[in-house]
């Protein structure tokens, strides 16, 4: 729930403090403070509709599904921290003509490039202006260094212009 504004009751809830303007900016902890009220909200509809009014097993099964809640939010979190780090990007943008300055590239060079080969063969051959391609980290920094070993990201051949971006999250 996280990140979520239920029926504007963010804005609601902040309205009154945007007067105080020495006060530290407080959106995170209140959506966790709303997400958790929405979950014994939650919770406690459940209990009713199982009818158990033991509080015993009240605490336990509110233990149980915290714990489980934590460790839901833990592991989705690290898969993505996961994912993004090792994430990398080829851009490469084929124009006919440029007013910047670019290095030639050579077909040995590019045979040495496999991903931005086939990124600018692709380009080539099928008269497509853009070319777009998730790749290792690996051949990412084989890329970056060539780039940066040339000082231009803007590569001619075969009489095209080729402007290789490359991004990763951050």
């Amino acid at each position: 729930m996280i990140g979520f504004d239920i029926f504007g009751c963010r804005k609601i809830i902040t309205k009154p403090l945007e007067n105080f303007v020495n006060l530290p900016d407080m959106a995170g902890p209140l959506e966790l403070l709303l997400s958790f009220i929405v979950m014994i909200v939650l919770y406690f509809i459940f209990l009713f509709i199982l009818k158990r009014r033991s509080f015993s097993f009240a605490i336990k099964s509110f233990a149980i599904s915290f714990f489980t809640i934590i460790v839901l939010f833990t592991a989705m979190f690290a898969l993505t921290a996961y994912q993004l780090e090792h994430e990398r990007y080829l851009h490469v943008i084929m124009e006919d003509a440029t007013e910047y300055k670019y290095a030639n590239i050579t077909e040995e060079e590019l045979l040495e490039l496999p991903a931005l080969s086939k990124a600018i063969n692709y380009c080539i051959k099928n008269n497509e202006t853009k070319y777009s391609c998730k790749i290792s980290g690996h051949e990412w920094k084989r890329i970056r260094d060539y780039l940066e070993n040339k000082g231009y990201h803007i590569l001619a051949y075969k009489g095209k212009y080729f402007t290789v971006l490359l991004n990763q999250p951050d």
